[in-house]
This record gives C-alpha cells, sequence and structure tokens, in this order.
C-alpha cells in the first residue's frame, strides 16, 4: 500500500504571525513521539517559512546536514487578499506516519500559538 506522504491545513493571517513571531525567537523544539510503548524524539527547527524536523540522534550527530524526516512548509501568497497562510507538511521517510505527522503539526503550531504551551 502506499503511504500517504503529505498532509496540510489553513492558517488566518493573524495566527501565522504570532507563531512566527514566537519560532524565530525560538527556533528549536524537541518533541517526543509515543508509539506502541517506545518512544523517539524529533527536534524541530524552523527558519524561514520552513519547519523541519529531524530524527534526534540524526541532528545530533549531522545538524543541518541530516535528513528531515518531515517538513513543514509555510506559503503567504494568499496573506494580503485572503488573509490565510497554506501549510503543507512532507512526510520524507518510513520514520513517522500520516496520523503522527498531522499531530507533529498540530501540536508544534499549539506549542508556539498558546500562551500556556509556549
Amino acid at each position: 500500500a502506499v503511504r500517504p506522504s503529505s498532509t496540510s491545513m489553513v492558517l488566518s493571517n493573524s495566527y501565522y504571525t504570532h507563531f512566527a513571531t514566537r519560532a524565530i525567537k525560538h527556533p528549536f523544539f524537541i518533541f517526543p513521539i509515543r508509539r506502541r510503548g517506545d518512544i523517539f524524539f524529533l527536534t524541530a527547527r524552523y527558519t524561514d517559512k520552513l519547519g523541519l524536523f529531524y530524527y534526534l540522534p540524526d541532528y545530533e550527530a549531522q545538524h543541518e546536514n541530516a535528513t528531515a524526516s518531515f517538513g513543514l512548509s509555510f506559503y503567504d501568497e494568499l496573506k494580503i487578499s485572503k488573509e490565510i497562510i497554506l501549510v503543507r507538511g512532507d512526510i520524507n521517510d518510513r520514520l513517522i506516519s500520516k496520523t503522527e505527522a498531522d499531530v507533529i503539526m498540530s501540536a508544534y503550531l499549539a506549542h508556539y500559538l498558546e500562551d500556556e504551551l509556549y
């Protein structure tokens, strides 16, 4: 079976502006991922309308040369005319599933947008 390789969502311009302000200020985040009794970690790194998620041991060994397992691209072409930002998440390897990618994307945004999680 072919696994889905992407996910998406739409953000309001105001949400994205709030998110980006905080993500630029604090570009790194570590996510614990639970799966069938195990846990592994992804490191998130935000830069220039792009959120990249790396398997933590790979990032520790290779830093920016590591291959991202998941990437979020923020498209602001409709920022002025529609006041929305399109978000596309690309799953780059078999480390995470589509369901996990959806959860990671939502949690990543929530941790920057919600004051009590930030």
